[in-house]
Protein backbone atom coordinates (compact mmCIF):
# COMPACT_ATOMS: atom_id res chain seq x y z
CA UNK A 1 0.00 0.00 0.00
CA UNK A 2 1.45 3.34 -0.75
CA UNK A 3 2.61 5.69 2.00
CA UNK A 4 0.23 8.37 2.66
CA UNK A 5 2.28 10.59 4.92
CA UNK A 6 4.43 10.78 1.92
CA UNK A 7 7.79 9.45 3.10
CA UNK A 8 8.13 7.96 -0.25
CA UNK A 9 8.12 4.41 1.34
CA UNK A 10 5.06 1.25 1.00
CA UNK A 11 3.56 0.53 4.18
CA UNK A 12 1.78 -2.23 5.39
CA UNK A 13 -1.94 -2.47 4.62
CA UNK A 14 -5.26 -2.59 6.95
CA UNK A 15 -4.76 -5.26 9.36
CA UNK A 16 -8.31 -7.31 10.71
CA UNK A 17 -8.00 -9.31 13.87
CA UNK A 18 -10.62 -11.84 13.89
CA UNK A 19 -11.80 -14.81 16.25
CA UNK A 20 -13.91 -16.78 14.40
CA UNK A 21 -16.16 -19.34 15.96
CA UNK A 22 -18.33 -20.22 12.48
CA UNK A 23 -14.85 -20.03 9.50
CA UNK A 24 -15.27 -16.66 9.09
CA UNK A 25 -18.76 -15.75 8.56
CA UNK A 26 -18.52 -13.57 11.83
CA UNK A 27 -16.02 -11.72 13.49
CA UNK A 28 -15.67 -11.49 17.08
CA UNK A 29 -14.26 -8.79 18.48
CA UNK A 30 -14.63 -5.95 16.45
CA UNK A 31 -11.39 -4.13 16.66
CA UNK A 32 -12.38 -1.85 13.95
CA UNK A 33 -12.86 1.30 16.42
CA UNK A 34 -9.23 0.78 18.52
CA UNK A 35 -7.93 3.39 17.13
CA UNK A 36 -10.87 6.03 15.69
CA UNK A 37 -9.90 9.21 18.15
CA UNK A 38 -13.76 10.52 16.73
CA UNK A 39 -16.89 9.35 14.86
CA UNK A 40 -14.73 10.77 11.62
CA UNK A 41 -12.21 8.22 10.60
CA UNK A 42 -8.71 9.45 9.00
CA UNK A 43 -6.19 7.60 7.93
CA UNK A 44 -4.47 6.92 11.33
CA UNK A 45 -7.63 5.69 12.65
CA UNK A 46 -6.82 2.18 10.98
CA UNK A 47 -4.70 -0.30 12.40
CA UNK A 48 -2.21 -1.90 10.22
CA UNK A 49 0.27 -3.25 13.14
CA UNK A 50 -0.02 -6.13 15.47
CA UNK A 51 1.93 -5.06 18.28
CA UNK A 52 1.12 -7.21 21.15
CA UNK A 53 -1.95 -10.02 20.92
CA UNK A 54 -1.68 -12.67 23.93
CA UNK A 55 -3.71 -13.54 27.08
CA UNK A 56 -3.16 -11.64 30.39
CA UNK A 57 -4.18 -12.75 34.02
CA UNK A 58 -5.96 -10.08 36.03
CA UNK A 59 -5.71 -12.54 38.79
CA UNK A 60 -4.89 -16.51 39.52
CA UNK A 61 -8.58 -17.57 37.55
CA UNK A 62 -9.26 -14.69 35.44
CA UNK A 63 -7.60 -14.88 31.99
CA UNK A 64 -8.42 -12.02 29.28
CA UNK A 65 -7.54 -11.54 25.93
CA UNK A 66 -4.79 -8.26 25.60
CA UNK A 67 -5.12 -6.99 21.98
CA UNK A 68 -2.40 -3.59 20.64
CA UNK A 69 -3.02 -2.21 17.50
CA UNK A 70 -0.68 0.70 15.58
CA UNK A 71 -1.37 2.92 12.97
CA UNK A 72 0.86 4.30 10.35
CA UNK A 73 3.96 5.43 11.38
CA UNK A 74 4.10 9.30 11.00
CA UNK A 75 6.80 11.64 9.40
CA UNK A 76 8.40 12.52 13.31
CA UNK A 77 8.08 8.87 14.16
CA UNK A 78 4.85 9.02 15.62
CA UNK A 79 2.11 6.28 15.87
CA UNK A 80 -1.55 6.12 17.57
CA UNK A 81 -1.43 3.07 19.73
CA UNK A 82 -4.55 1.34 20.99
CA UNK A 83 -4.84 -1.30 23.56
CA UNK A 84 -8.13 -3.34 23.92
CA UNK A 85 -9.34 -5.84 26.26
CA UNK A 86 -11.49 -8.46 26.24
CA UNK A 87 -12.85 -10.92 29.01
CA UNK A 88 -14.43 -14.27 27.28
CA UNK A 89 -18.25 -14.90 27.76
CA UNK A 90 -18.69 -18.64 28.23
CA UNK A 91 -22.64 -18.19 28.74
CA UNK A 92 -22.68 -16.51 25.22
CA UNK A 93 -19.60 -17.82 23.40
CA UNK A 94 -18.31 -14.31 22.79
CA UNK A 95 -15.31 -11.71 24.02
CA UNK A 96 -16.67 -8.44 25.86
CA UNK A 97 -14.61 -5.50 25.43
CA UNK A 98 -14.04 -4.60 29.04
CA UNK A 99 -10.97 -2.00 28.69
CA UNK A 100 -9.77 0.72 25.58
CA UNK A 101 -7.38 3.66 25.11
CA UNK A 102 -5.52 5.05 22.75
CA UNK A 103 -2.46 7.24 22.79
CA UNK A 104 0.70 8.36 20.74
CA UNK A 105 4.05 7.17 21.10
CA UNK A 106 6.06 10.72 21.19
CA UNK A 107 5.65 12.43 24.56
CA UNK A 108 6.00 8.47 26.39
CA UNK A 109 2.64 7.85 26.87
CA UNK A 110 2.01 4.64 27.64
CA UNK A 111 -0.45 2.00 28.76
CA UNK A 112 0.59 -1.01 30.53
CA UNK A 113 -1.26 -4.07 31.88
CA UNK A 114 0.15 -5.32 35.24
CA UNK A 115 1.45 -8.57 35.00
CA UNK A 116 2.47 -9.88 38.86
CA UNK A 117 2.41 -8.53 42.22
CA UNK A 118 -0.13 -6.61 44.21
CA UNK A 119 -1.21 -4.73 41.11
CA UNK A 120 -1.68 -7.70 39.24
CA UNK A 121 -4.44 -7.21 36.70
CA UNK A 122 -4.77 -3.34 36.34
CA UNK A 123 -3.42 -1.03 33.73
CA UNK A 124 -2.00 2.00 34.20
CA UNK A 125 -1.62 4.69 31.63
CA UNK A 126 0.30 7.75 31.36
CA UNK A 127 -0.97 10.79 28.92
CA UNK A 128 1.36 14.20 29.01
CA UNK A 129 -0.34 17.50 30.38
CA UNK A 130 -0.49 20.20 28.33
CA UNK A 131 0.50 22.71 30.15
CA UNK A 132 4.18 23.88 32.14
CA UNK A 133 5.22 21.92 34.08
CA UNK A 134 4.37 19.46 31.48
CA UNK A 135 4.24 16.38 33.24
CA UNK A 136 1.96 13.37 33.06
CA UNK A 137 -2.15 12.19 34.05
CA UNK A 138 -1.33 9.20 35.80
CA UNK A 139 -4.53 6.65 35.90
CA UNK A 140 -4.67 3.31 37.22
CA UNK A 141 -7.79 1.29 36.13
CA UNK A 142 -8.99 -1.63 38.26
CA UNK A 143 -11.27 -4.69 37.32
CA UNK A 144 -14.79 -4.31 38.83
CA UNK A 145 -17.14 -7.35 39.30
CA UNK A 146 -15.30 -8.92 36.40
CA UNK A 147 -17.11 -6.65 33.96
CA UNK A 148 -15.30 -3.77 33.09
CA UNK A 149 -12.25 -1.40 34.14
CA UNK A 150 -13.11 1.85 35.87
CA UNK A 151 -10.61 4.51 37.03
CA UNK A 152 -9.52 4.27 40.80
CA UNK A 153 -6.79 6.32 40.72
CA UNK A 154 -5.94 9.38 38.61
CA UNK A 155 -3.17 12.13 39.49
CA UNK A 156 -0.25 14.25 37.93
CA UNK A 157 2.94 13.08 37.98
CA UNK A 158 6.13 13.81 39.35
CA UNK A 159 7.88 12.99 36.70
CA UNK A 160 7.90 15.70 33.93
CA UNK A 161 9.19 15.94 30.38
CA UNK A 162 13.00 15.88 29.85
CA UNK A 163 13.46 15.94 33.89
CA UNK A 164 16.58 13.45 32.94
CA UNK A 165 15.10 10.47 34.28
CA UNK A 166 16.25 7.98 31.92
CA UNK A 167 13.12 5.49 33.80
CA UNK A 168 9.43 4.86 31.83
CA UNK A 169 7.00 7.56 33.25
CA UNK A 170 5.10 4.29 34.62
CA UNK A 171 7.82 3.32 36.23
CA UNK A 172 9.42 6.61 37.50
CA UNK A 173 6.14 6.69 39.13
CA UNK A 174 5.46 4.04 40.61
CA UNK A 175 6.68 4.37 44.49
CA UNK A 176 3.72 7.17 43.75
CA UNK A 177 0.80 4.66 42.32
Amino acid sequence: MPDLIGARDSAPGVILLCITPDNGKTCLPDTDSVLRRTKDADFLSEPHFLLDARIVHASANRALLLLELGSFQTGDGDQLEGTQVYAYDQVHDSFALVYARHTGRNNNQEVRFVLDGPMQGDIISVDPTRDPRFGYWVSVNGLVGGDSYKEVLRYRSATAYGDGNPLAVIDAEMPNI
